[in-house]
């Protein structure tokens, strides 16, 4: 059974991933808003990393605004960065992104993501495109069986794109 927080802090903003300092401007507003709540460290590393890579993505394969949304739960040390981005193309999938070891583009997310977060992940079909949702736990996950997500789907806001 999973534990609700009593406490939940989110925060959200937007950037235009057509613009060339989307990813600079998307990883200063993550840090000033994490090291607002005490995050810091590796935590924090792998929080701008998480968040530069997927926008950099948007920026180059969904063009357009992008929603980034931070969560952090100081009751169990929860910090989670969601991208929403309007592009429809959901890649090669979680369960066959190491499939061909032999490309050699394609595969940074995909790998940056799953080692900082230990498999918290996920990338997800919206109404307005994908989310991607990335968790990192304030320690080592328990094991979990292989092919299982620990991640379950935050609800998304509605009116997601059309409020910003």
């Amino acid at each position: 059974m999973t534990t609700i927080p009593t406490r939940l802090l989110l925060r959200r903003f937007a950037v235009d991933a057509t613009h060339p300092v989307a990813v600079p401007t998307a990883r200063r507003a993550a840090h000033a808003i994490a090291t607002e709540w005490g995050v810091d460290g590796e935590r924090l590393d792998a929080l701008l990393l998480i968040t530069s890579e997927a926008v950099t993505n948007a920026h180059l394969h969904a063009p357009g605004r992008v929603l980034v949304v931070l969560t952090w739960s100081p009751d169990d040390a929860r910090l989670a960065v969601e991208v929403h981005d309007t592009g429809r193309r959901m890649g090669e999938g979680q369960a066959s992104r190491f499939a061909d070891d032999r490309a050699t583009v394609g595969r940074g997310l995909a790998l940056l993501v799953e080692h900082l977060t230990r498999g918290r992940w996920e990338v997800v079909p919206t109404v307005y495109g994908k989310r991607l949702r990335a968790e990192l736990a304030a320690a080592a996950p328990p094991a979990r069986p292989t092919g299982t997500s620990t991640v379950s789907p935050a609800a998304e806001p509605r009116g997601l794109f059309a409020a910003i």
